[in-house]
């Protein structure tokens, strides 16, 4: 789940670099404009970083929150720096994912959207994040098991 939402970023994050000459957050706003299909999957990636339902990391985070509930040593203070890590979380992605694109463009910023390339590979991965979040059994039946069968040396 990190992986998914992380790498569309990092992607994103590069992309916006090469197409608008910065990544400095404090020059970037109103890229939604210039770079549709990338604020797409960036708003997709920090959905998930960020926990929102269907995304995937929403039920990752209720599965992190479950185990901490279920500790036997300091349950409730475990959950609570989950819960707070989590929140620190969606600040991040806001402030990451969403902000370069909201907002009136800067004057100066010439941005505009880059080759396919670097748009699909992080639409990819954040949709993924979406598709597993709306269907998330296909993560257990396609990834989960057959890891867990492969380290358990059994068969599913």
């Amino acid at each position: 789940v990190h992986a998914l939402y992380k790498s569309s970023l990092f992607m994103i994050a590069g992309g916006i670099d090469h197409e608008a000459g910065t990544r400095d957050t404090r020059r970037l706003s109103g890229l939604f404009k210039f770079m549709p299909l990338t604020a797409a999957a960036s708003f997709l990636a920090a959905m998930s970083m960020m926990g929102v339902p269907p995304a995937i990391g929403f039920i990752a985070k209720e599965l992190i929150y479950e185990a901490k509930l279920h500790a036997t040593l300091f349950p409730w203070l475990l959950a609570g720096i989950a819960w707070f890590a989590n929140s620190v979380n969606v600040a991040i992605a806001v402030f990451a994912g969403v902000r370069p694109f909201i907002g009136k463009a800067k004057d100066e910023l010439h941005a505009h959207e880059g080759a396919w390339g670097l748009w699909a590979a992080p639409m990819v991965t954040a949709a993924a994040g979406l598709l597993l979040g709306v269907f998330p059994r296909l993560l257990g039946k396609m990834i989960i098991s057959p890891a867990v069968s492969g380290i358990a040396a059994e068969e599913e």
